[in-house]
């Protein structure tokens, strides 16, 4: 989404000797705000320091007709102090609102020329650099809005719809082993599969602030969907929250919250409603 210009910069556009530079402001999740341009040297734009020292590689900027989603990509190399490979991998990146836009570096006073806003997507390692996704803001006109029909809960456990209170359903535990980025062992003490579909999130150790999806739980042994960025170590404490599978009878059974099921599981399925009708049946 682009937006007008000074006269001052189109001016200075339309004079065929440009000094322009690409800048992009970036603020993460949780609030830190880090500015980048393209020129070889750092400037302060409207009270915020945009550095040089990491660069811009910027793929080419396409911008389409219509709702399509414009196809924008960041590469960076990690760095110690500011894009830190932990970060990357600890996901703190994903999601972080951005700026793009372009300035004429010999002269701040001409203002900006904003070419897009957004979110960035899940950055992607690429032979040591970080491959990051710019969405622009018309990757929100492709996200479901309303309600729709579902055979199981449309609720996350805990949420405003189910109302359940996690509190007691929520559990401190420390690492006792670890198999390797996903399988790792605590010492909670459940029943089998009562973590299952549940998260854990970790508040101490390398992995701290990261938080994951557990896919299976067999006696203290916790199975994750996606892999840790980093090894757990023995010792290291995270919250675990119990799961849920979304279906009735978890529900009406574990929960007992039936009157808060945002399902409709006795609903026929798309094979029974396109299905041909049989010998016999009411619809022949």
């Amino acid at each position: 989404m682009t937006s007008p210009m000074s006269p001052e910069l189109l001016a200075h556009y339309q004079s065929g000797h440009t000094t322009i530079a690409t800048g992009l402001r970036i603020e993460r999740t949780d609030g830190e705000v880090f500015a980048f341009t393209s020129a070889d040297h750092s400037a302060t734009i409207e009270g915020v320091r945009y550095l040089a020292g990491p660069g811009l590689d910027i793929s080419a900027l396409s911008t389409q007709a219509g709702t399509s989603v414009d196809n924008l990509e960041l590469t960076v190399f990690p760095d110690e102090d500011l894009l830190t490979r932990p970060g990357f991998l600890a996901g703190l990146w994903a999601g972080a609102r951005f700026t793009l836009f372009e300035y004429n570096w010999a002269d701040l006073t001409m203002g900006v020329h904003t070419l897009k806003r957004g979110w960035l997507g899940q950055p992607k390692i690429n032979q040591g650099a970080f491959t990051i996704e710019l969405r622009s803001l018309r990757q929100a006109l492709q996200q479901q809005i309303g309600a729709y029909t579902t055979q199981t809960c449309r609720a996350r456990l805990g949420d405003a719809r189910c109302l359940v209170d996690l509190a007691p359903l929520t559990h401190t535990t420390t690492v006792t082993a670890v198999a390797d980025l996903y399988n790792l062992t605590g010492d909670a003490v459940q029943a089998d599969d009562y973590y299952a579909e549940g998260s854990i999130a970790f508040t101490s150790g390398g992995n701290q602030g990261v938080a994951r999806k557990v896919k299976a739980y067999t006696s203290g042994a916790f199975v994750l969907a996606l892999p840790l960025p980093f090894l757990p170590e023995l010792g290291d404490n995270f919250t675990a929250v119990a799961g849920c599978r979304k279906r009735l009878n978890d529900c009406r059974d574990t929960f007992s919250n039936v009157l808060n099921f945002q399902g409709e599981p006795h609903s026929p399925g798309i094979d029974a409603l396109t299905a041909y009708p049989t010998p016999g049946s009411d619809a022949e």
